[in-house]
């Protein structure tokens, strides 16, 4: 700007002109942006959107995995997993500036197409399968003489392996354990990165014996494994000294009993995160004379959650039951039932499975199975004595569309003692909390106010409080009013990774 000042007096006016003279530079711009999506599997396109404020006329992105861009509004594609921090640098007249968002972008690698449904009939397994070698390897349909025993056990297709062109195949070091990796074999495998809200890998396979051992080290041999590069797990394993009850009507060969496999990757890779990067292999061997070809069946693979088991009956007071299966089926199961109410009954316990039942309420307690619902397997257990069942290879409760359920009964199959809150067995690696609480003063004329003291242990997420005269708490040590005389008992339920616990406390409270 150019500034004048003109002044006068007696001797008359003057000015001075000092052109440029103020001299305003434009502010420097702020940078901000934001993107979408944030977190997504591989590949996967972010776009970026610029939410500077100020007068900006370039801009200078970066990535974190490399990539680049001087657009104003870029989109970016993440091929690898990882989490990446994004920065912008914004320039204008007046400046520059920078915003960086630390671990803004979580690309995964999920694990996609388990059921094989997007694969081509008749064809080789493709993208997001991986050849690991060999040839022959097909997808089965379901349809006609493809069906084969149990498979597929999802839909429509399974893969059919083949060991066409692995001959002198090595099994793994430590079949049903940790060690080496097979080698010399021909399969299938996917990456995918450690999911820690559903750790546990589930898949179906079967084994198709084409020919008879050559020698007890020298077998035909099918083995699905799991590694981080590093540790190798084998979690199926099966070659010609297996039992063969079945036959394939796809090949003649004679065939294992499908197994459902239940894997907990993170008891196998306890220091896994979400960046963890797994490869699942599916994998046949010729350890043989290569002449005849034996094959596998493979189906299901899902990422699941941890399971859990707990029961509550209709008024919300019996106390909880847990349960927990064995890794892998053809185990057995257990369940913990707490007796302090019932000492001397003989319980009997049915499992059960009822697609479909919306709208549970789990601090009431439904009646939720459908008495015409199949029929698991039923534990009957006398007093004090913990439910052990055989669990068949072929049972699974985990990744089913609706409720496995279980209901209990005392004296006999049909005198029914509690519902079923809630039903999820499988892997329950998290202990159940212990309840347990004081109340002072726990005597005194009405109107009697007394403070409850919370004094449970464990991991706990929720707290219900019943006082005895109608009314309810949630809260951790709460106080609470009784208007009228009378004699109160008191029970807390509390709730956690691990399940429920409840703690009664009889004619606890004495308003005289």
């Amino acid at each position: 700007y150019t500034v004048a000042l003109t002044s006068t007096g007696p001797g008359g006016p003057d000015t001075e002109t000092k052109p440029d003279y103020v001299i305003v530079l434009e502010p420097p711009p702020m940078a901000g942006f934001s993107a979408t999506p944030l977190a997504g599997s591989a590949p996967l396109i972010v776009t970026f959107t610029d939410l500077s404020i100020g007068a900006v006329t370039g801009w200078s992105w970066s990535f974190g995995d490399a990539g680049t861009s001087s657009g104003q509004h870029p989109m970016h594609l993440y091929t690898t997993p990882g989490t990446f921090t994004v920065s912008l640098t914004v320039t204008g007249p007046g400046g520059l500036d920078s915003e960086t968002q630390v671990d803004y972008i979580t690309i995964d690698l999920s694990l996609d197409d388990g059921s094989f449904e997007g694969q081509l009939v008749g064809m080789a397994p493709a993208s997001p399968w991986a050849p690991t070698g060999g040839s022959g390897h097909l997808i089965q349909p379901d349809t006609g003489v493809f069906v084969d025993n149990d498979f597929p056990t999802d839909q429509d297709n399974w893969v059919d392996l083949s060991s066409e062109g692995s001959s002198a195949a090595i099994p793994p070091g430590n079949p049903g354990g940790s060690g080496s990796l097979p080698s010399g074999v021909a399969g299938i495998s996917q990456t995918f990165t450690f999911t820690p809200q559903a750790p546990v890998l589930l898949f179906d396979a079967a084994f198709l014996r084409g020919e008879s051992a050559d020698s007890p080290t020298a077998n035909d041999f099918m083995s699905v494994d799991v590694s981080d590069g590093t540790t190798h797990h084998n979690l199926y394993y099966a070659d010609t000294f297996s039992v063969f009850p079945d036959v394939s009507a796809r090949h003649g060969y004679p065939m294992t009993e499908r197994t459902r496999v239940q894997a907990d990757l993170a008891a196998l890779f306890p220091t896994a995160t979400s960046a963890t990067v797994l490869t699942v292999s599916a994998q046949v061997g010729n350890g043989g004379n290569g002449l005849n070809t034996s094959r596998g069946y493979a189906d299901s693979f899902l990422l699941g959650t941890r399971g859990s088991a707990v029961f509550r009956n209709g008024s919300g007071v019996n106390p909880a039951i847990y349960g927990a299966s064995a890794t892998v089926l053809g185990g057995s199961w257990n369940a913990d039932f707490d007796l302090t109410d019932s000492p001397t009954t003989t319980f009997t316990f049915v499992i059960t499975y009822a697609a479909g039942l919306p709208g549970l309420d789990h601090r009431l307690g439904e009646l939720l199975v459908d008495l015409g619902s199949t029929v698991y397997f039923v534990s009957i257990s006398a007093s004090g004595i913990p439910h052990m069942q055989d669990v068949p290879n072929n049972l699974s409760f985990l990744g089913l569309m609706g409720h496995s359920q279980g209901l209990l009964y005392g004296g006999g199959l049909f005198e029914q003692f509690t519902n079923a809150a809630e039903f999820k067995i499988g892997l329950q690696t998290d202990p159940r909390p212990t309840a347990d609480f004081n109340a002072l003063p726990a005597t005194g004329a009405a109107p009697l106010t007394v403070s409850f003291f919370d004094l449970s242990s464990g991991s706990i997420s929720g707290r219900v409080w019943d006082f005895g005269d109608g009314n309810t708490s949630t809260l951790a040590s709460p106080q609470h009013t009784y208007i009228n005389s009378g004699t109160y008992s008191v029970s807390l339920i509390v709730s956690g990774p691990g399940g429920f616990a409840i703690r009664n406390q009889y004619d606890l409270i004495v308003v005289p």
